[in-house]
């Protein structure tokens, strides 16, 4: 895993720990440099801690627009929908 991956999981720790924290994404690093990109570099870190079982959804995470999918970042999400997104006890035990 990646530096940003790691970053938003540890985030996503925090936030389960104090529900009136919200996640800033000018903090992770990103590459990207328009806010809609850096949503859509944001959901494919989470999709990829979802593929390893460190996240669940209750239901889907991100709003997505009428247009395919990014060919690098596979969503086309243009806003996140962070209480949605659960840290798993996988999740925390890799943090530890």
């Amino acid at each position: 895993m990646n530096h940003t991956t790691v970053a938003i999981l540890k985030d996503l720790y925090e936030k389960q720990q104090n529900k009136l924290w919200k996640p800033s994404i000018e903090t992770y690093g990103l590459q990207e440099k328009s806010q809609t990109m850096k949503i859509k570099e944001i959901m494919f870190h989470i999709f990829e801690l979802e593929k390893l079982g460190f996240v669940q959804f209750d239901r889907t995470p991100c709003q997505q627009q009428c247009i395919p999918y990014h060919p690098f970042y596979r969503n086309n999400c243009i806003s996140i929908w962070w209480e949605e997104i659960k840290i798993t006890y996988k999740g925390i035990e890799f943090l530890k």
